[in-house]
């Protein structure tokens, strides 16, 4: 396909994967709480932030290494090659 028909599907299937029903966690912060993703297998999405009422502290985390990814028909993990 072409570049626009490309975007066109892009666009399409991130407006699917982004309605509320697809929505499968929503985080209410707390005191102390702490949340990790892999940004290579997750989707995600901050939400609005009052940053002058609440300090927010964010760090990043990079491991080496290729990284084993779970394959779940086969029940085993397997070490990523792309």
């Amino acid at each position: 396909m072409d570049d626009a028909q490309a975007d066109a599907l892009l666009e399409q299937l991130m407006a699917y994967a982004s309605e509320e029903r697809h929505l499968n966690y929503l985080h209410r912060w707390r005191m102390r709480d702490l949340v990790l993703w892999d940004n290579r297998c997750t989707m995600h999405q901050g939400t609005a932030f009052d940053d002058t009422r609440y300090p927010r502290d964010m760090q990043r985390t990079t491991t080496s290494g290729k990284p084993k990814v779970f394959n779940a028909d086969l029940r085993t993990a397997r070490v990523a090659t792309a």
